[in-house]
């Protein structure tokens, strides 16, 4: 699976252009199967933040909502406590009901979920002429993003963000902002229900 993985496009998304091809195997893998790195080493190698991600995922028993991600098998009890929305129809339902961020919010927290977790590569899967999931998929995230009742735990989305005076720092967030540009487009994020 690992040479499959690495010699086809499967996460073309995430392909790194100056060192593109020129491994087979994730030498950071090998690393820890030597026993050179820990666990939390390799993931934070692998994936940015995800130990963050991790420890507060596990942090507490809250049900946690699913989009996409490989984050699942991290999370303690996932077969107890992660719901998959994959295609965001379950969350676009409540959408539809409560249209209002807080209140929606509101809603998942009644029903016992205290996270989100989105593949932030979602969107790029609707080939539809519809662009149902893309619509659904930034209407969710209008409704996490910028709430006060929800809080970004981490994500690997690192954005370029032009400060005063043109000076230029980077920042990981999900959604730049005016003239911000994305240094690297990440793949996953986790919010927090408050």
């Amino acid at each position: 699976m690992a040479f499959v993985s690495r010699v086809s496009y499967v996460n073309q998304a995430n392909i790194i252009p100056e060192t593109a091809g020129r491994e087979i195997a994730h030498t950071r893998l090998m690393l820890y199967s030597a026993g050179l790195i820990t666990a939390d080493e390799c993931s934070e190698i692998l994936d940015k933040n995800v130990s963050i991600a991790m420890r507060a995922l596990n942090s507490d028993d809250r049900l946690v909502i699913r989009v996409g991600t490989h984050l699942e098998f991290g999370i303690r009890d996932n077969h107890l406590r992660v719901m998959e929305d994959n295609t965001l129809g379950w969350l676009f339902e409540i959408y539809k009901q409560h249209r209002d961020k807080e209140e929606f919010i509101k809603y998942l927290k009644s029903l016992g979920y205290g996270y989100v977790i989105l593949d932030l590569n979602t969107p790029s899967l609707d080939r539809t002429p519809e662009q149902s999931l893309r619509q659904k998929y930034e209407l969710i995230l209008s409704h996490l993003w910028q709430n006060s009742k929800v809080r970004l735990v981490a994500t690997n989305r690192e954005v370029i963000v032009t400060g005063a005076g043109g000076r230029k720092t980077t920042e990981f967030k999900v959604v730049g902002v005016g003239s911000d540009q994305y240094l690297n487009n990440g793949n996953y994020a986790v919010y927090e229900i408050l």
